[in-house]
């Protein structure tokens, strides 16, 4: 399963009269931001079968920029017709909830995350970092766990800076209802805007 986990765009303070910090919206210069980092995403040919966002205002706009530019896409046919929303992806989250929404998808389903930190780098983080070299049980005799490509134990937090507007792509497997797989890029909304430029 490849995962794409998107930080939303650049928010607006939390307003006058707006005690809920769920409903603060994409600054301008955000949504301008973020259209051309979905963009950027569109060049790379990131093409998720779903999207699916955290249920706050901020991370909601996030998804919708990057749907509407997948269904522009000339060559994308039709992007995913609707942002799905998930409660798991809320900040207060744990991670162990999308672990188990994730699990249970087609394996070979490409889905983008879209929500915020520091729950995303503790779930990207909660994948990838595995103690290699540990014996597994269910491993060939004489391979690691680590050479034998399965699941082995955790190892303390990896440290990944998401910024607003970064993508982290995730190559993944579900094992049990836990996701475990690798970190295939990591990158700034800087260079997801180049890369937009890039295309052109």
């Amino acid at each position: 399963m490849e995962i794409y986990i998107l930080r939303h765009g650049k928010a607006e303070e939390r307003p006058s009269g707006i005690s809920s910090d769920a409903k603060r919206r994409l600054t301008e210069s955000g949504r301008d931001e973020m259209e051309q980092i979905a963009s950027g995403i569109t060049a790379l040919g990131i093409r998720p079968g779903r999207i699916i966002s955290s249920p706050l205002v901020r991370a909601r706009e996030t998804a919708e920029i990057v749907r509407g530019r997948l269904l522009l896409e000339r060559d994308s046919g039709r992007g995913p017709n609707r942002v799905g929303i998930w409660q798991e992806l809320k900040p207060e989250s744990d991670v162990s909830g999308a672990h188990r929404r994730l699990a249970a998808m087609a394996p070979d389903s490409g889905v983008m995350l879209v929500g915020h930190e520091p729950h995303l780098s503790s779930l990207a983080s909660s994948m990838i970092t595995r103690r290699p070299g540990r014996r597994d049980a269910r491993a060939a005799p004489g391979r690691t766990a680590a050479r034998d490509g399965r699941a082995y134990g955790d190892a303390p937090d990896a440290a990944i800076n998401l910024k607003k507007g970064g993508l982290a792509i995730i190559r993944a497997n579900a094992d049990a209802q836990t996701m475990r797989g690798f970190l295939r890029s990591l990158m700034t909304p800087k260079q997801l805007r180049l890369c937009r430029r890039a295309a052109r």
